[in-house]
C-alpha cells in the first residue's frame, strides 16, 4: 500500500494530538560566533566512582540496539558500522560477540554472560550497517527489567564495541511488541529512517494483526545547541499534526514524503514507533542545500548567516570553503571529506526523531570524532576522549530523557566550562586539522 496524503476526519483528532504531542525543540541561534560559543566538556565533569570504562587501542565505533518480545524469550537486535565493501563472510570472520545481563537493584549484579554465535542466518548488511540478532531467555524470577550489554570484538585491531540498553520482560509497551522492518520483511530496522520510495513493514515477531494510526509531522527540527550553552533554554515549540493515515501491520508501506512519522494504536497510546522519511541520498549529503547546514558547528554566526542569506547554494558554499582556506583547494577538499564523512556516519548511527547530525550525539561525534572509551551508568552514557595533546581527558555525558517518539533519547549535559576545549577543536577544523 503506497501512502497517500489523504486526511481522515482530522479536525477533532488533530486538535487532541496537537495538545499532546508537543516536543521541546530548542533553537540553534547563538549569541556570539559559533567559534566563540561552541561548548566543550572538560575533565572537571564529575563521574560516579564505580563506573567502568571500555579500554580500546583504537577509537571505538558506536553500536545501536533494540529489543522485541519473542514469547518466552526476548530478541535483541544490534547494529554497527562496517566497511561498505565487506561481505557477510568477512564480517563473521572479523567480529565476535557476547552479551551480559545486569540487574538494576543498585548493585549491578551480573546474572548471565554468554557468547553470541554470528551465523549466516542471524546477520544482515545494508551499506555500512551490519545488523545481527540473538535471543535471551526471560528470567524465571519476577524480574521485570534488566540491562543487557552487548559487546562486539573486532579481532584485527582488537577493538571492543559496546551497547547497553534497558530491556523490559513484563509490562510490555507497543514498541516492545512491534517494530519497523525493512523491505525484505526480515530484519528490524535500527536506522530510524526510511528513504523515499523504500518499503517498510510494521510487524511483531508473531506476525500479529493490528491496526495503526500513522501521524505525520512536517517539521524542520533545529540542530543541537553548543555544548557550552548551559543557560536557560528557549521556550518549547509546539509540533503540529500534518496528516493522519490508517495503516496495518504486515502490510507494505511506502513513505513518499519527507517527514516525521509516529505510529500508534490509538490516540491514547504513549509508546508508539517513530521513523523519519528522508530522500534517496540520506545518510549522505550531496546537495549544496543540505551540505551547508552542518556548517553551523564550525562556522561563525556571520558566516552561517551569509550561507543562508543567498539563493545560490553551490556558489556560497564554495565561497565559504575557499575563503576559509584562502583559496587552498587541497586543504578545503581534505576537510570537506572528513566533515561530511562524519555527517554521514552521524546520520547512520544517531538518527532519532530528527536527522542524526542534528542530535547532541551527532554534534559531538562530528566535531570530536569517535570516543576513546565508553562508560555506561544508569540512564547515562559517557564518551571519553583522551587522545589529544591539548587535554588529558574530556568527558561528554549524555543523559536519557523522556521522549514520546524515541526510547533511547539522550541529551548532552552542557557546561560553560567546556569552552577551553571545544573552541580549539572547532578552530582545528577551520585550520584544516580535524581531530581523529
Amino acid at each position: 500500500m503506497i501512502i497517500q496524503s489523504q486526511k481522515i476526519k482530522i479536525q477533532v483528532i488533530k486538535y487532541i494530538l496537537a495538545s499532546v504531542f508537543l516536543l521541546t525543540i530548542y533553537s540553534c541561534k547563538l549569541n556570539k560566533n559559533v567559534v566563540d560559543t561552541n561548548n566543550t566538556n572538560t575533565n572537571n565533569t564529575k563521574q560516579p566512582a564505580k563506573s567502568k570504562s571500555v579500554q580500546t587501542n583504537n577509537r571505538i565505533d558506536l553500536v545501536k540496539a533494540r529489543f522485541l518480545d519473542n514469547g518466552a524469550s526476548t530478541r535483541m537486535y544490534v547494529s554497527f558500522i562496517v566497511d561498505e565493501n565487506s561481505d557477510i563472510s568477512t564480517i563473521r570472520g572479523r567480529y565476535s560477540a557476547n552479551y551480559t545481563i545486569f540487574t538494576d537493584n543498585g548493585i549491578r549484579e551480573k546474572i548471565e554472560n554468554r557468547i553470541i554465535p554470528i551465523t549466516e542466518e542471524n546477520i544482515s548488511k545494508e551499506g555500512k550497517l551490519a545488523t545481527f540478532f540473538y535471543d535471551i531467555t526471560k528470567p524465571k524470577s519476577s524480574l521485570a527489567m534488566a540491562y543487557v550489554r552487548t559487546e562486539i570484538v573486532e579481532r584485527i585491531k582488537n577493538v571492543k564495541l559496546q551497547n547497553e540498553i534497558a530491556v523490559r520482560f513484563s509490562g510490555l509497551k507497543t514498541n516492545d511488541n512491534f517494530g519497523i522492518f525493512n523491505s525484505k520483511n526480515e530484519y528490524l530496522s535500527l536506522k530510524n529512517y526510511v528513504n523515499s520510495n523504500d518499503t517498510i513493514y510494521i510487524k511483531s515477531l508473531n506476525n500479529d494483526e493490528q491496526d495503526f494510526l500513522m501521524v505525520r509531522y512536517k517539521h524542520d527540527f533545529d540542530p543541537a545547541l553548543s555544548p557550552i550553552a548551559s543557560g536557560a533554554k528557549p521556550a518549547p515549540k509546539p509540533l503540529y499534526v500534518d496528516t493522519l493515515i490508517k495503516v496495518k501491520a504486515n502490510t507494505p508501506i511506502v513513505l513518499n514524503e519527507p517527514a516525521l512519522y509516529y505510529i500508534i494504536k490509538d490516540t491514547l497510546d504513549r509508546s508508539g514507533l517513530s521513523i523519519i522519511g528522508v530522500d534517496q541520498r540520506y545518510p549522505k549529503f550531496t546537495r549544496a542545500e543540505s551540505l551547508k547546514k552542518p556548517l553551523v558547528y564550525i562556522s561563525t554566526n556571520q558566516e552561517f548567516l551569509n550561507l543562508n542569506a543567498k539563493n545560490d547554494d553551490k556558489k556560497t558554499l564554495d565561497q565559504f570553503w575557499l575563503g576559509l582556506y584562502n583559496g587552498n583547494q587541497a586543504a578545503a577538499k581534505k576537510t570537506i571529506k572528513a566533515l561530511y564523512g562524519r555527517v554521514e556516519e552521524a546520520n547512520l548511527q544517531f538518527t532519532t526523531y530528527k536527522e542524526g547530525w542534528k542530535t547532541d550525539k551527532g554534534m559531538v561525534y562530528i566535531v570530536m570524532g569517535k570516543p576513546d572509551q565508553l562508560k555506561y551508568l544508569k540512564d547515562k552514557e559517557v564518551w571519553v576522549y583522551t587522545q589529544n595533546a591539548k587535554y588529558s581527558e574530556v568527558n561528554f555525558t549524555f543523559s536519557k530523557r523522556p521522549n514520546q517518539f524515541i526510547e533511547d533519547h539522550y541529551e548532552l549535559n552542557r557546561y560553560a566550562e567546556f569552552q577551553p576545549i571545544w573552541f580549539p577543536v572547532v578552530e582545528n577544523w577551520r585550520l584544516g586539522e580535524p581531530t581523529n
